[in-house]
């Protein structure tokens, strides 16, 4: 049973992985004396058996039933694997019980190494049109990606890294550069709390406060009542509030309360140490506040209301607005892993421009309208959505805008 089986270089190295996949048989020069060689080779064609810890089969060299185990102990180790490739390796994994018992810890050292690195993200493509009163009618198609890699440090922290890629497809330009480091960050645990330090992207309350990279350092804690404190630097944060370059020193708390299996609560405090914004808008050390929930009230409608509220009504030494709110209504709703599930959704969104730190999601900054939008599953982890959005100026009724956009998201 220990005896060595020769495997042929071209049907195995990495190099060809399109051709080894695409072969009816990858492992077809393997003498095929033992059932297991046919089962690993159906796991390497599906993509779970992926070789040694290098990633590489190794061409002409011998394989032991050791040798073997490993790459079964690596197929053990895979997640979101099919029914009938789990049965494989439940079988293989009884066949080679004796020599990954003498694995041990070995194995899992090596399933740490082979899978320490990860990388998932999202792009899209997208086409927008929008009209507004008093500035020329714009439209962009536009190709962007972003990867997020995550690198496992220990067990309790992770290194990651988040880029970002747009590219202009009516001209081909680089919309914002070839690529851009936009975040790098340690994430872990620290004294029972959930901890990002460096630089990293944030989402606050439905995307209408807060959705740029912080500086700095951010605290997950909480069960029933979750909560999130923030302190950092925000570059070029007030692109709707102000328009500074200066960094601006930035403090958060966001808490969010289940009620029950249906509702949740929310409430957030946001803080700016004003600088420049103070010189260009006279306001001194804005404060955001906010409330909302979100219930279901059955298995295809959903409503999100928020309210939010702005310590100051002057800028430019007039008084403007200080007081928004986001109320959406949503049918059923698309699922990443079921194609042809789709959504439905209205929304009323009030946005004065001191209610915002710094987002440009709904492109509906200082103004207030409706949003009607659906979203489409065309395939697992590709989603379409189109939105039709018309409002005025929260402060001058005369100013309108449009907004039309088609996209299709991919997540991965």
């Amino acid at each position: 049973m220990n005896k060595k089986i020769s495997i042929s270089i071209a049907a195995l190295i990495l190099s060809t992985t399109n051709t080894i996949f695409a072969a009816e048989n990858p492992f077809s020069d393997v003498p095929t004396d033992h059932w297991s060689f046919q089962a690993v080779a159906e796991l390497a064609k599906d993509g779970v058996i992926e070789g040694y810890g290098d990633g590489s089969f190794r061409g002409d060299a011998h394989i032991t039933r050791y040798e073997m185990a490993q790459m079964v102990a690596k197929a053990m180790a895979k997640s979101n694997v099919s029914t009938i490739d789990k049965a494989k390796i439940d079988k293989l994994s009884a066949e080679y019980a004796t020599e990954l018992d003498n694995l041990g810890v070995r194995v899992s050292d090596l399933e740490k190494k082979t899978d320490n690195i990860k990388i998932s993200g999202y792009g899209y493509l997208r086409t927008q049109s929008q009209t507004q009163t008093g500035k020329p009618d714009t439209s962009l198609s536009r190709a962007y990606l972003e990867p997020l890699i995550k690198a496992k440090v220990n067990e309790n922290w992770d290194a990651v890294g988040q880029f970002t890629i747009t590219k202009d497809l009516k001209t081909g330009a680089d919309s914002d550069g070839d690529f851009i480091v936009k975040g790098i960050s340690a994430n872990g645990k620290l004294f029972g709390t959930d901890v990002k330090l460096g630089r990293f992207e944030q989402y606050s309350q439905n995307l209408v406060v807060y959705h740029e990279y912080t500086t700095g350092a951010e605290f997950n804690f909480g069960n029933a009542l979750k909560t999130r404190i923030t302190l950092g630097q925000v570059s070029d944060p007030m692109k709707l509030m102000g328009e500074t370059k200066e960094n601006v020193f930035y403090k958060a708390a966001e808490f969010n309360y289940k009620l029950n299996k249906t509702t949740n609560l929310n409430a957030a405090y946001f803080d700016l140490d004003g600088g420049e914004l103070e010189k260009t808008r006279g306001t001194k050390n804005p404060h955001i506040y906010t409330a909302g929930f979100d219930t279901r009230f059955n298995k295809n409608w959903s409503f999100t209301g928020l309210y939010l509220k702005s310590s100051s009504d002057i800028s430019n030494n007039k008084r403007v607005e200080d007081t928004g709110y986001l109320a959406t209504i949503d049918y059923k709703g698309a699922k990443l892993n079921q194609p042809g599930s789709f959504g439905i959704y209205l929304k009323y969104i009030q946005l004065p421009q001191l209610t915002q730190i710094c987002t440009d999601v709904y492109h509906q900054d200082n103004y207030k309208g409706f949003e009607l939008g659906t979203m489409y599953m065309l395939a697992p982890n590709m989603r379409g959505h189109l939105r039709y959005y018309k409002g005025k100026h929260v402060d001058d009724s005369n100013k309108e805008k449009t907004l039309v956009r088609a996209e299709v998201r991919f997540f991965f």
